[in-house]
């Protein structure tokens, strides 16, 4: 029986992305399907940053590929693209940064009312101020 494109595309339907919770074809991460005879070759893209599981997915992928009935020879070619989101109107792009992540514990008392501190990173960061309701200089701290 011949493999088509068809049989590995529905085989990876089944396989769920772990770090999304959604299968690889619904995110459109699979990007072309290659079937010669019984060899199959797959390009993967991921839409985010994910370097240290690269070996992980491609084994994940491997498998499910390999468990198709005539299939003798797989490869996986797993790359990623970040893309980069739009800013607000009126707010200059810090060169050389693609996209921000705000990350807040939410959980309030005391350590939320600590003034804000800046992390010093070992390589040198330029700081812009993004659009905010209330001035940072005019925030009251209660203690």
């Amino acid at each position: 029986m011949a493999v088509t494109e068809h049989d590995v595309e529905q085989c990876l339907r089944g396989v769920t992305d772990p770090n999304t919770g959604r299968d690889f074809v619904a995110t459109k991460s699979v990007k072309k399907i290659r079937v010669d005879g019984n060899d199959v070759n797959v390009d993967v893209q991921l839409g985010y940053p994910a370097k240290s599981q690269h070996e992980t997915l491609k084994r994940l992928l491997h498998d499910a590929i390999a468990s198709i009935p005539g299939v003798s020879r797989v490869s996986i070619n797993l790359t990623q693209k970040t893309t980069t989101h739009a800013v607000q109107r009126g707010v200059k792009l810090i060169p050389g940064v693609k996209n921000i992540v705000a990350v807040a514990s939410g959980k309030g008392g005391w350590a939320s009312r600590r003034p804000l501190r800046i992390l010093r990173w070992p390589w040198p960061l330029k700081v812009q101020r993004l659009a905010c309701s209330t001035p940072i200089s005019t925030v009251r701290h209660n203690r």
